[in-house]
């Protein structure tokens, strides 16, 4: 097996911030790609490269983007500590704001709701609600990823802690690591008899943990 170049892109810099690719997310039919570069959002056709569109509405580099599972709507978020919701043409529908610079976003699989993570609080906003719910955290947040039947939320943050919160944002339990929490990511696969959620840490470990009773394994590199 061989890797074969499909196409490639050479993005300018815009706007006086350079061109450096921070995060990009597939829609979930395979149909397009958007890349967080520079202070803009990238959408290409995936199957060819053409580039559909040069998203302008930040201020400042976009660090993490995301598409909702029905692929109706994307966000992007980033240093101008501002996250835009997209509909999947390409139009902004909705901005709103942190106090710190935008670490990472995550939709909901069921509820649609979408989680924005910052140095000082995390956000969760519904396409069903007014306003963002806001929540402070202890360490900055670098990661977040939800459960396949959307109802836990998983925060991976900076002094090593890994908060498990429900959907409304209340966190239900902490794990502690020994460094900072870089990657995390539940399994996907439904009808399960409990969760499973794998953690990528900056002390060369790769843990997994079993959500019903907390039972841990440990890989170091």
């Amino acid at each position: 097996m061989r890797a074969v170049v499909a196409w490639t892109d050479h993005v300018p810099e815009h706007d006086g911030v350079r061109s450096v690719c921070f995060d990009i997310a597939f829609r979930p039919d395979g149909s397009h790609l958007i890349a967080a570069v520079g202070s803009r959002v990238l959408m290409y056709d995936a199957a060819d490269g053409d580039l559909l569109h040069s998203l302008k509405g930040h201020k400042d580099e976009v660090y993490c983007v995301a598409y909702s599972r029905d692929g109706k709507r994307f966000a992007s978020g980033g240093a101008d500590k501002t996250i835009i919701i997209w509909t999947h043409k390409a139009e902004g529908i909705l901005k709103y704001s942190h106090g710190d610079s935008i670490q990472c976003l995550a939709y909901n699989p069921v509820t649609q709701q979408l989680a924005s993570g910052t140095a000082t609080d995390f956000g969760i906003w519904s396409p069903e609600q007014k306003s963002v719910s806001k929540h402070k955290a202890p360490s900055k947040v670098l990661c977040a990823a939800w459960t396949a039947d959307g109802q836990h939320l998983a925060l991976g943050m900076y002094n090593g802690h890994i908060s498990i919160c429900d959907k409304s944002g209340v966190e239900q339990a902490v794990v502690e690591r020994p460094g900072p929490v870089w990657t995390l990511q539940w399994n996907t696969l439904q009808n399960k008899t409990s969760d499973t959620l794998a953690v990528g840490c900056w002390d060369s470990t790769l843990s997994f943990y079993d959500l019903s009773g907390w039972e841990e394994q440990e890989h170091r590199f």
